[in-house]
């Protein structure tokens, strides 16, 4: 009874994860006119694009994190570009790489922008948010404003990873250091995972001295893939 209890609990996990790294949604800036599109990472360089989905003519995207094919990436290539520090591969981090704990064998690479290939290039980014206003920070922390709001960003692991922790980020300022609390609550499985950036909180600066900072900071797994929105950016 309790070995069938466990095969239906794990049965039942891999079900959300396959559900949370398969997405099928609409773009919310669709443009008619544009043809159908890969969507694709260069994480391990622009001569190694990454299909991860496909941008249809009609502007619905579908994404599919969980069979991605990196059989065309030479080793020694592919292993130049991980890092042995999960911490580094984080857009929100800790003061300390050691404030995360992983296992000495893992290794990461975060997967950056998303971007729409065509003809053999880069024609465009695509930008996953919970609302369009977090945008220009994204594109420049240093002098435009955040939002409360959540972001969405994918990366890469070698094996599977658990987190629960809390840390510290510092910002030195002219008269003071501010710090931020990020909390950490995710699992990552082999492979590309899909993360929530959630900004809780805004420490405001004077802006003639340098953006505000998110100073509260929740980083998880997505829990449903409703919230998101998708926008792009045409080169």
């Amino acid at each position: 009874m309790k070995s069938n209890f466990l095969i239906i609990v794990f049965y039942i996990g891999f079900l959300v994860f396959a559900k949370a790294q398969t997405i099928t949604s609409k773009l919310e800036n669709h443009q008619p006119g544009f043809p159908e599109m890969d969507l694709v990472l260069l994480s391990f360089g622009a001569d190694y694009p990454i299909k991860i989905g496909v941008l249809q003519k009609d502007g619905t995207l579908k994404i599919d994190l969980s069979d991605v094919d990196l059989k065309s990436i030479p080793q020694d290539h592919f292993e130049m570009f991980l890092s042995d520090n999960l911490n580094e591969n984080l857009t929100l981090k800790c003061n300390l790489s050691t404030d995360l704990q992983q296992s000495k064998n893992l290794k990461a690479q975060r997967g950056g922008n998303i971007g729409l290939w065509y003809k053999n290039r880069w024609a465009g980014t695509l930008y996953a948010v919970s609302t369009e206003e977090i945008m220009p920070w994204l594109e420049d922390e240093a002098y435009m404003e955040p939002v409360l709001s959540s972001f969405f960003e994918i990366i890469y692991v070698t094996e599977p990873l658990e987190i629960n922790t809390t840390c510290t980020n510092s910002w030195q300022l002219t008269d003071k250091k501010i710090e931020a609390a990020h909390t950490y609550q995710f699992s990552l499985q082999k492979g590309f995972n899909l993360l929530e950036y959630q900004i809780q909180e805004i420490y405001k600066t004077n802006p003639n001295e340098t953006s505000s900072k998110p100073s509260k900071v929740t980083i998880a797994n997505i829990n449903g893939s409703s919230k998101i929105k998708w926008y792009v950016k045409y080169f």
